[in-house]
């Protein structure tokens, strides 16, 4: 059976130091799955898991690009169910 690694990070602050993971964990001969759990902006590169699905799971709407602002509370809340139903 072969080994994956679900890697959860906020790619708006830290999509390089996720990418960085990633890449030494995949080095390591480790399959790796990336989950979005952002909500200040959208991702430069594209994660496996994006924020929209992750809040979509949860009951919302992406945070971000356009979307009606919404209290910090209410979309971690939104993000937290959703993350669970990734997985």
């Amino acid at each position: 059976m072969d080994k994956t690694v679900l890697l959860i990070a906020t790619h708006d602050t830290k999509e390089q130091e996720a990418l960085y993971l990633k890449t030494s964990i995949e080095h390591n001969g480790v399959k790796t799955l990336v989950m979005d759990t952002g909500i200040l902006s959208a991702p430069q590169g594209k994660p496996d898991i994006s924020q929209d699905e992750v809040a979509e799971r949860g009951g919302a709407a992406c945070p971000c690009e356009g979307c009606q602002p919404r209290s910090p509370a209410a979309v971690s809340y939104s993000l937290h169910h959703g993350f669970r139903r990734c997985l």
